[in-house]
């Protein structure tokens, strides 16, 4: 073997070794962001309900805001939930406002499904119709005398 053909082949080992980092790394990546995602779900758990310290909540749910979230990491975590509950349970603005937004914008992430009750064709305006008049009901002179 030549060394030009040595160098072509160490180059080819070196790119197919490239590859499988950059894949390594895309992984890593997903699963540190699942991971984080997870850890700031059990802090905002902590912060849900009544009387709880909500002073890191709005650090929480713009880390959150700036995370490559997608439909499989929520789904998983089920982040919306929590962020949801934190929603309902507070009473700062800033923070019902940034867990709105963020809801808002993972709510496109989810496909529609086909459960929802397709919307109603508006329909043109029509006369409404007036009841007709209820007329007594009189037996004919034939009727009362079979009826005898």
């Amino acid at each position: 073997m030549g060394s030009a053909e040595a160098s072509e082949a160490r180059e080819a080992r070196e790119e197919v070794s490239a590859e499988k980092m950059n894949k390594t790394n895309n992984f890593k990546n997903k699963m540190s962001c699942e991971d984080e995602v997870l850890s700031i779900r059990k802090k905002l758990e902590k912060m849900t309900g009544d009387e709880a310290d909500q002073s890191q909540a709005l650090d929480l749910l713009n880390c959150l805001g700036k995370l490559d979230i997608n439909l499989q990491i929520l789904t998983s975590t089920r982040i919306g939930m929590t962020v949801n509950a934190l929603r309902k349970s507070s009473k700062e603005e800033e923070i019902i406002t940034v867990a709105k937004s963020l809801i808002k914008t993972w709510k496109k992430f989810v496909p529609d499904s086909g459960d929802k009750k397709p919307d109603k064709p508006k329909e043109e305006h029509r006369e409404e119709r007036k009841p007709e008049k209820q007329v007594p009901l009189t037996r004919t002179t034939e009727e009362k005398v079979l009826w005898r």
